[in-house]
């Protein structure tokens, strides 16, 4: 597979185009594969976001999807710069790309791998959707409050 036939090719611009990535991201690895496991729990964990934001609450539920959307990107940016060197994608640097041959393992890796994503692209993804949305990261602002709000698992 060429890299321009790769389906990160295109980023996003809604929450669906997100979904319809990673569920192509998918259907191009093996279950041996670590990236698949990661963004099978990620796809999952993306689904659950969109069904709290559309369940109602939040006072900018347009904020927290082009969060959500600005937040797939990266990951996404990431998979296309590993595409360059390899017709398969891997989980970047923060996720070794070792088969993976137990479904333990698998889940570890899952979990190595959304930790580091977090850790390392949420604040990246937080200031690109102030950007777009031609605002500014605000502790007393409802965007945080919506942000806190959809990350508590008292509301969860």
């Amino acid at each position: 597979m060429r890299p321009s036939s790769t389906p990160w090719t295109r980023f996003p611009q809604t929450v669906p185009d997100v979904f319809h990535t990673m569920q192509a991201i998918d259907a191009l690895c093996v279950d041996g594969d670590g990236l698949k496991w990661f963004n099978r729990l990620y796809l999952q964990v993306t689904q659950a976001v969109e069904a709290r934001v559309n369940a109602g609450g939040f006072s900018d539920p347009v904020w927290l999807a082009e969060l959500d959307v600005q937040f797939a990107r990266l990951y996404f940016r990431r998979c296309s710069r590993r595409s360059a060197a390899s017709p398969r994608p891997t989980a970047g640097r923060w996720c070794s790309s070792a088969a993976i041959r137990s479904r333990s393992r698998a889940f570890q890796f899952a979990l190595a791998g959304v930790n580091a994503h977090i850790n390392h692209d949420l604040p990246s993804a937080i200031m690109a959707t102030c950007v777009a949305r031609g605002d500014a990261p605000d502790r007393d602002g409802t965007n945080y409050a919506d942000y806190t709000a959809l990350n508590s698992p008292s509301t969860a």
